[in-house]
């Protein structure tokens, strides 16, 4: 009795867990597809949202991002001051 307690737990944490990595997969999944179809006049609105709603006290560093023609646009990125900025390159 108490080993059929125990297998039956063991397969709802299973499946409650398998439920959550599925429909987080799938969010993420939808995300990469709206980002990758987006124009650079839609990404430019995105990066500004982002920018207003920053309340942080930044750096500012540049940071590369890829375009939906397989480009990278380098872009100036405001960074938290506890993030320590690294450089890749010169």
């Amino acid at each position: 009795m108490g080993k059929t307690i125990v297998i039956a737990l063991a397969g709802l944490l299973v499946a409650l867990l398998a439920a959550v990595l599925i429909r987080f997969n799938r969010k993420r999944l939808h995300i990469i597809k709206r980002a990758t179809s987006a124009t650079d006049a839609q990404l430019e609105r995105v990066y500004r949202a982002v920018e207003s709603i920053n309340t942080e006290t930044a750096h500012v560093c540049r940071a590369g991002a890829h375009k939906s023609d397989g480009t990278i646009n380098p872009s100036i990125v405001p960074v938290p001051e506890y993030v320590q900025p690294w450089q890749v390159g010169a």
